[in-house]
């Protein structure tokens, strides 16, 4: 118990958060086998992980399927109730033209504020918790250095024709910038790419 205690401590103090110690020990339960008695029989933590930030990631990515809710919506929702920098915003109601956009109403609030992830405080909204905005954080980079990826791929798909104009143009035919490598640009299966939406960032 010590050894999981350390590995769950904040590295810049001796604290263990609560939410970090309860999705640990769910973790457990869930792996827990039942006995002849009906009771729950204890197990060993291997295979369980201890990194905090993997632990938080699958915690509030196991929640949001719970939700039911559209991820299109879902990316909405945390761009909005989290900061560029990390942050959790508080949105009070009316506030976001981007979640009026998805249509933000009560059923929306009831599916996270059900799943522990947004505390409604009826004038406004917020993620739960702290912990869970740093995985948000981390999706939301993830998705910007996708979308940046994308981006710095079209313009450099874009290279070889404006060559190829200038060549028909001027009569010169710069050697290899009529190979152009189309599978390299094909859209992803997972996230539409719209090519003029090269700075990605949405905006509440």
């Amino acid at each position: 118990a010590a050894e999981i205690i350390n590995e769950l401590k904040e590295t810049n103090n001796d604290s263990v958060p609560a939410i970090m110690l309860s999705v640990f020990c769910n973790r457990l339960y869930e792996k827990a086998e039942i006995g002849a008695d009906g009771k729950k029989i204890p197990v060993e933590r291997e295979g369980i992980s201890t990194n905090k930030e993997r632990l938080i990631r699958e915690y509030y990515e196991e929640l949001l399927a719970k939700t039911g809710i559209d991820e299109n919506a879902i990316y909405v929702i945390e761009d909005c109730l989290v900061s560029e920098t990390g942050k959790r915003n508080r949105v009070v109601n009316g506030s976001s033209e981007s979640l009026e956009e998805i249509r933000f109403d009560d059923n929306f609030r009831k599916k996270l504020a059900d799943c522990y992830l947004i505390n409604d405080r009826g004038e406004y909204i917020e993620i739960a918790h702290d912990k869970v905005a740093d995985a948000i954080f981390v999706r939301k980079r993830e998705r910007k250095l996708k979308r940046n990826l994308r981006k710095w791929r079209f313009l450099a798909f874009l290279v070889p024709f404006f060559l190829l104009i200038f060549s028909v143009l001027y009569g010169v035919i710069p050697s290899g910038v009529v190979q152009f490598p189309l599978h390299e640009f094909v859209q992803d299966d997972d996230e539409y790419f719209n090519p003029m939406d090269v700075n990605g960032d949405r905006v509440c």
